[in-house]
This record gives structure tokens, sequence and C-alpha cells, in this order.
């Protein structure tokens, strides 16, 4: 039997003392990771991530798989008009085809993860060749929120995306990225943009109902125009379009350098292709608080 003497006994009980404050530090830890996890899952996360996840799924059921249509969508969301703000949504839906098959394959991506995938039979017009999309749907929120666009209510709540090929007046189909959400004028609506560009190519608005019940959309043409919204940024000073675009609480969310971003929005208003988010490099989490913390000291982390 062992005897512990009072230095022994003193070593003892700081030593599990030193454990205890361990294990509550790791408790701690957890439930920090657990929080975080559970806010990057509200938060959402863009088309094209979203797209990465469903594609690495679809190419275990076919090697061929293509994507042909990928659609947000409110599934497990709350009724809340700010959904799908910044272009990152909860849950999207994604159909791929398969030559080989000759099938399709749905599935959800909700929360980052697949989500009830199947085998389907659809109509198909092409795949979409993602590596040559130039934008993603926190450009396209971009867009539209620069031509009056809100999160939607009492129907599709918040703002929703969608990429796939629709059929034009002459007959043939036409890749484009959509996004729904309110106008200025309190209407539903939806913009148009081209996915290769990022150029509007029109923006319509519901007007009502037909005598069958079915939607009747007013729809204007942009030809390629740069959006007209754009003129109101012309006199503004640099400080005035940070401040405007949100550039620091941006650059915070997406690990990138607000000058850099600032520099992406002003191109971007000169011209027929908006898409700063795609222009401007991201940084790796690590790197960019060191950069931040060298040009601002600690202010950045009250962007």
């Amino acid at each position: 039997m062992v005897k512990w003497g009072k230095g022994g006994k003193a070593w003892l009980a700081a030593a599990i003392l030193l454990l205890l404050i361990l294990l509550l530090a790791a408790a701690f830890a957890m439930t920090g990771n657990e929080e975080q996890s559970a806010e990057e899952q509200r938060f959402g996360i863009t088309m094209r991530q979203a797209w990465e996840i469903a594609d690495a799924a679809a190419k275990e059921w076919s090697d061929d798989a293509v994507v042909i249509k990928i659609i947000s969508t409110d599934y497990g969301d709350d009724e809340n008009p700010e959904n799908g703000i910044n272009g990152r949504r909860n849950c999207w839906t994604f159909v791929f085809h398969s030559e080989k098959k000759g099938k399709e394959y749905d599935m959800y991506v909700r929360d980052g993860e697949v989500s009830m995938p199947s085998e389907t039979v659809t109509g198909v017009y092409a795949g979409i060749d993602m590596e040559s999309i130039q934008i993603d749907s926190d450009d396209a929120f971009l867009t539209a929120y620069n031509q009056g666009f809100t999160g939607g209510v009492d129907w599709a709540f918040g703002y929703h995306y969608m990429l796939q090929y629709y059929m034009t007046a002459n007959g043939e189909p036409q890749l484009l990225m959509k996004v729904r959400g309110i106008n200025r004028d309190g209407r539903e609506a939806l913009l148009s943009l081209d996915p290769y560009t990022g150029e509007i190519i029109s923006v319509s608005e519901k007007t009502g109902y037909d005598e069958d019940g079915r939607s009747v959309w007013d729809t204007s043409d942009h030809l390629g125009e740069a959006p007209e919204e754009n003129s109101e940024y012309v006199d503004m000073s640099r400080e005035e379009i940070m401040e405007e675009f949100e550039v620091y609480k941006n650059a915070k969310k997406y690990y990138m350098d607000p000058e850099e971003l600032t520099d992406a929005i002003i191109q971007g208003l000169k011209g027929d292709k908006f898409s700063p988010f795609s222009e401007t490099p991201v940084y790796e989490k690590e790197e960019w608080e060191a950069m931040m913390t060298q040009r601002y000291g600690d202010a950045w982390e009250k962007w």
C-alpha cells in the first residue's frame, strides 16, 4: 500500500486540478467549434461551392455525369427575406445527366452535404461546362442588388438563384443564370445574366396572372448594355463606393484584400461585366489575417 506524505498529496491535488482545467478547456473548444459550424451552415454556400460537392457525388454515380440544372431552394429554411443574401443558400438542388446511363440524377446539397439522391428521367438540352462559367451566385447577387432587388416574401423567401438552359423565342436553348427577388416596385422579378460574362440579358417582373392562373411576366431586354444604374456611381469617390458596397464587411467574409475588391468593383462599374467577387483573389485565412493586421492593426476584427 502506497502512503502519501503532505508533499505527495499536494502534488496529487495540483495534478487533478490541472486535469480538470484541461478537460474544461477542451469542452469549451468543442462547444465553440460546434457553434462556428452551425453559424457557417446557417450562412450557406455559393452555387459553385455547392456544385463542387454535388459533382463529386454525381461522378460516383456515373463518371460522365454533367450538371444540367442548379436551383436554390427554401428546403429547411425559415421564412426570412434575407435568405440568399450575398449569393449563399443553405440548400441547393441539382440535376445531372449521364450519356452512358441515359438517365438523370438529382439531389439536394443541404448544409454542405448531399441529401436524397435519386435516379430520374427528364428532358435535357445540354450539359453545363462549369469550368467556363465566369460568375458565381455571389456575383449575381451583387448585380441584382444594384438593380434594386430585395429578398422575396410570402413565396420563395429571400434571393433565389438558377442556372440552366432556357428556350428562346427562336427555339434555341440559351444558358442563363437568374436571380429571383422583389424589384423597386414591390413586384416579383427575375434578373437574367449571361453566366460567361456577367452581362445583364433582361429584367422581368410579374404583372399578374392570366385566365388559367399562370403568371404573366413583362420583360425588358438589355441587349448587352451595361446597367443604367451604374451611372449613379460615376461621381462617387473611392471611399463612397467602398461604403456603398460594404467592401470591408465582404472582404472579411471572403478573405479578400479590400483594396483589390474595390478595384474590381470600380472596373466592373465601368464596363458591361460586373463580377467583382470572381475577379478578386481569395487568401488563406491565416495569410489574410496577418496581412490585415499588418495593414490595419486590430481594426479589421470589427469590420
